[in-house]
C-alpha cells in the first residue's frame, strides 16, 4: 500500500488549494467536481511532464494517461486532503514518467523531424540558442537534481512537498536546489 494514502498533513490550512477535501471526496463520483480537481492541477502536470519529455505531442499523451489514471484509482484514494491528493498524482506523474523511459524506442522516423521556415529561423534565433543552451543546461543536472529542479520550478512544488513525493528529506531537497541553482548559475554566466 501507498504511503502517501495515509498521510495528512499536522497544518494544512498553511498550503492554499483552490479545490477543498469535499471536492476531492465528491470528485470520486461527480463528474463535475472531478472537473475541478483536474483544471487545478493539470497545468502543474503537464509543465513536469514537458520538461522531462521535452516533447508537446508525448508531453499531451502522457498527461492524458495520468489522468486516465487518477480517474480510474481515485477511489481506492484513502485520503481527500487536497496535499495528499498532490503528493498521490505526482507518484502516479513520476512512475508514469518512469514507465514511459523503459518503453521508449530511439527510432525516429523522418516524418517526425521539423524543418522551420527561413523566416521563424531568423525571428527566433537568439531566444532559441538560449532556451536550446538552458534546456541542455537543466538536461545535464544530476537526475536527482534536475528531478528537484523540475518539481519546484516547473510544477511549483514546496520543499516539503518534494521530499513525500522523492521519499527524501527536506534538507536532502534544499542541497539537491541549491546545487542544481549554483550549476545552472555558472553555467549561464559563462554564456552571457
Amino acid at each position: 500500500m501507498n504511503r502517501f494514502l495515509l498521510y495528512e498533513p499536522e497544518v494544512s490550512n498553511i498550503i492554499p488549494f483552490m479545490v477543498s477535501s469535499g471536492c476531492i471526496k465528491k470528485a470520486k463520483t461527480d463528474p463535475k467536481a472531478f472537473e475541478k480537481v483536474y483544471e487545478n492541477f493539470y497545468d502543474q502536470v503537464y509543465k513536469y511532464v514537458y520538461f522531462r519529455v521535452n516533447s508537446k505531442e508525448i508531453a499531451e499523451d502522457l498527461v492524458s494517461l495520468i489522468w486516465e489514471k487518477v480517474l480510474y484509482n481515485l477511489v481506492n484514494l484513502k485520503s481527500n486532503h487536497p496535499l495528499s491528493f498532490k503528493l498521490w498524482l505526482f507518484q502516479i506523474t513520476r512512475n508514469s514518467l518512469y514507465e514511459h523511459y523503459r518503453q521508449k524506442k530511439d527510432i525516429v522516423s523522418i516524418e517526425d523531424i521539423e524543418i522551420p521556415q527561413a523566416e521563424q529561423i531568423t525571428q527566433h534565433a537568439k531566444d532559441a540558442e538560449l532556451n536550446a543552451y538552458l534546456l541542455q543546461t537543466l538536461q545535464a543536472l544530476p537526475e536527482k537534481e534536475k528531478e528537484v529542479f523540475t518539481l519546484k520550478f516547473y510544477s511549483d512544488c514546496k520543499n516539503k512537498e518534494i521530499a513525500k513525493i522523492m521519499e527524501i528529506s527536506e534538507k536532502v531537497v534544499a542541497v539537491y536546489l541549491s546545487r542544481a541553482v549554483k550549476s545552472l548559475k555558472i553555467k549561464l554566466e559563462n554564456l552571457l
